[in-house]
């Protein structure tokens, strides 16, 4: 049942993406709310379905994103490896761990996003797609975090309840 509602979650987060988060710009960044809330989801103690997030998310992505899929699919996976490493690691300060995990994962994939373009001839210069493009994506991706780590840590309180002993 868990899986079922992972996916409705995902699907309803792409949607999200395209339609709302998408518009939203800062300089030429935009976003990445399914890259936050994965992280989120990925950070979270409690939560079985990290793997099964970051993998639907991934083709999710790569199937709308004008990147190729292999990249993007291959970061999100990565990401969701990182975050699940960074939760058994440093998961005695949690806010820590949301923003530098968004902090890194954001710089992840824009640079995938900036080697892709690279190596298909797109002619940018570098110090313009950092300060335009870079730098307005992972602040506006920071100044989601927090909100979506608390949805994401009341979501898995209701999906995965605390078994109480009697």
């Amino acid at each position: 049942m868990d899986k079922l509602i992972v996916v409705i979650a995902v699907v309803l987060l792409l949607m999200m993406q395209i339609g709302i988060f998408s518009n939203l710009t800062l300089l030429h960044g935009t976003p990445d709310v399914m890259l936050v809330a994965l992280i989120a989801w990925a950070l979270n103690d409690r939560v079985k379905t990290g793997w099964l997030w970051g993998i639907l998310s991934g083709i999710l992505i790569g199937f709308v994103s004008a990147l190729p899929f292999v990249p993007v699919l291959i970061g999100y996976v990565a990401i969701t490896g990182f975050a699940i490493f960074f939760r058994q690691r440093v998961w005695q300060a949690p806010l820590l761990a949301v923003f530098m995990m968004t902090l890194f994962g954001s710089l992840i994939m824009m640079g995938l996003a900036l080697v892709n373009l690279g190596f298909s001839g797109g002619g940018f210069s570098l110090e313009a797609a950092f300060s335009q493009i870079v730098l307005p994506t992972v602040l506006m991706n920071l100044m989601i975090a927090l909100p979506i780590h608390y949805i994401f840590l009341d979501f898995a309180d209701w999906l995965y309840p605390l078994e109480e002993e009697v």
